[in-house]
């Protein structure tokens, strides 16, 4: 088995990894709105799993944050095909 294939990727999540191949360095906000393809704000339940995926993200390794703006962007680390 793959060093990769070990943990599940959800859906969103997978989404995520694609969004941020295509724009690196965005918000939460931003990287909500890009999934759902509507305004998401702060305490909108989008706005909430999407935080989710991403600290799901943070702690497999996949992630990084890059500001105290909360910005992501994919780890240089892990390579997981999308």
């Amino acid at each position: 088995m793959a060093k990769d294939a070990m943990f599940h990727i959800g859906p969103n999540q997978r989404q995520i990894l694609r969004i941020l191949k295509l724009h690196p360095n965005l918000t939460e906000t931003e990287i909500a709105c890009k999934v759902y393809q509507k305004t998401v704000k702060v305490g909108d339940m989008e706005y909430a799993a999407i935080s989710k995926s991403l600290c799901g993200l943070l702690n497999k390794g996949l992630l990084e944050r890059t500001t105290a703006e909360v910005r992501w962007r994919l780890a240089e680390k892990k390579k997981v095909e999308t």
